[in-house]
């Protein structure tokens, strides 16, 4: 895993932009304000973490995942949050994984989500 810390505590939306210009599946005020709106508090980002998600042994995911620090949230103090495909569709989704006891890192995040969406997809729901 991979990751790149930023010296800023909050980056400015010039700086995102910026980011987002290099890495073209970046969208980070997106993603700050899907934290935010989700989930309560102020979001700060911490760090971004290059993750490749394999599961018995073919690669299922890879992509960037930004790590934001939450200020003023009871249920945790960082969220994971990427882009994926939006299925059946040209558009992106936005996910957003609150960490926890099993949640403690970007690869969590990712592996959870994705169990949780084969669960689904199993069991008939969509989602």
């Amino acid at each position: 895993m991979i990751s790149h810390v930023l010296n800023q505590p909050r980056p400015d939306r010039r700086a995102l932009s910026q980011l987002s210009g290099r890495e073209p599946r970046i969208d980070g005020l997106t993603l700050m304000d899907a934290v935010e709106r989700q989930h309560g508090g102020t979001a700060h980002l911490a760090y971004i973490d290059a993750v490749s998600a394999t599961i018995q042994g073919r690669s299922v995911w890879g992509g960037i995942v930004l790590v934001f620090d939450l200020h003023g949230q009871a249920e945790a103090e960082r969220a994971y949050a990427w882009f994926s495909p939006a299925e059946g569709s040209r558009g992106r989704e936005a996910h957003v994984v609150l960490q926890g006891p099993a949640i403690r890192s970007a690869y969590d995040a990712v592996m959870a989500a994705l169990l949780a969406s084969a669960d689904i997809t199993k069991s008939g729901i969509s989602a």
